[in-house]
């Protein structure tokens, strides 16, 4: 039957029903404190690994080699916590998905739940096959030039990959929010085209003058991250100006749909820019692109961000009461009488 529920049982529900009788703060707060001595134990593991390999009594006598080893010590340690974040939150939020995600309508037949699925589970795939990489094979200097090309290269896509299909959940939204209307479609579709000529060009242009030093650093390529940066203010400003646009739909911009997907879109803007206008500086003035920092925890961070805003808008649809102004089952119906006419079954089922 269309739009009913199924009986909720959250993982930590059947699996641990002991947890429910635990307040949700003491929850949390253990969480919290499991994680931070995991990462530490990491920490510690990584610098032991690092440094009491065959070559430290070499290393010992060398301090160039022993701050490029304590470097790449520093880097692993950063792409451990970058992965501790993401397990963090996906494990605080796994109920929340359960209810708005898995325990709905299909979710292979959806587009936004089927981007969702990506953002956090290849997030999560991503950083743990990198720590794995980046501990087992790139912590021993010097690094092989074709091996630290190849990583980069990798790396470099993953990402590029996950801010395609960021933006693409974002624009399924402009979308929905002007009635499927095609000349937006066509808009959207040429911002995309637009949005991903200029970036993999400057990807495939940045790749042989990198100038990776012995630890994978790279040292030049700062033009192709501008290029990048103005292309990914252009992309949100752009869908953030539709977003805002569209608010004159209701006379005093208060329907809770348009207030939330505002909300969002203007986050998600100030967050993408604050990242990437913040990386771009910081490795201009550090004369060196450090792979943690610029994809790692970027991509870390707009995972949590976008999947926090596709539960948002799950949330609206199935916390929903059938009989109020909003209904999202064939289409939205806005105070008023107007309507704009988005589907449930394709944008936020």
């Amino acid at each position: 039957m269309p739009g009913k529920m199924l009986p909720w049982n959250p993982p930590s529900s059947f699996l641990f029903p002991w947890i429910r009788n635990i307040p949700y703060t003491h929850r949390l707060k253990v969480l919290q404190q499991s994680l931070s001595l995991a990462v530490r134990s990491i920490y510690h593991s990584l610098g032991t690994i690092s440094l009491s390999g065959p070559g430290y009594r070499v290393l010992m006598f060398d301090q160039s080699a022993i701050t490029l080893q304590l470097s790449i010590v520093e880097r692993n340690q950063s792409c451990c916590a970058a992965l501790a974040l993401l397990i963090w939150d996906f494990i605080i939020n796994i109920e929340d998905e359960w209810r708005c995600i898995w325990n709905t309508s299909p979710v292979f037949m959806n587009p936004v739940k089927l981007g969702y699925l990506y953002v956090r589970y290849f997030t999560i795939v991503y950083h743990s096959i990198n720590v794995y990489f980046a501990i087992n094979y790139l912590s021993t200097v010097p690094i092989k030039p074709s091996l630290c090309i190849l990583w980069f290269s990798i790396v470099l896509w993953c990402s590029y990959s996950l801010v395609v299909v960021f933006n693409i959940l974002m624009m399924l939204r402009v979308y929905a929010l002007y009635g499927k209307d095609k000349k937006v479609a066509a808009s959207l579709f040429i911002l995309l085209i637009i949005d991903g000529a200029i970036s993999i060009s400057s990807a495939l242009r940045s790749i042989p003058v990198l100038n990776l030093d012995a630890t994978c650093r790279a040292h030049r390529g700062f033009k192709h991250i501008l290029q990048f940066t103005l292309v990914v203010i252009m992309t949100q400003s752009t869908l953030l100006y539709l977003t805002i646009r569209k608010r004159k739909i209701v006379p005093d911009g208060s329907h809770p749909l348009i207030a939330l997907v505002v909300r969002d879109s203007t986050s998600i803007w100030i967050l993408f820019c604050g990242i990437f206008l913040t990386n771009l500086p910081y490795s201009k003035m550090a004369a060196v692109i450090r792979i943690d920092i610029s994809f790692m925890w970027s991509t870390a961070i707009m995972s949590i961000a976008v999947c926090k805003i596709v539960i948002n808008m799950q949330k609206l649809k199935v916390e929903t009461p059938v009989d109020e102004s909003v209904y999202l089952t064939s289409h939205i119906s806005l105070p008023g009488g107007s309507t704009s006419g988005i589907s449930q079954h394709e944008i936020f089922a």
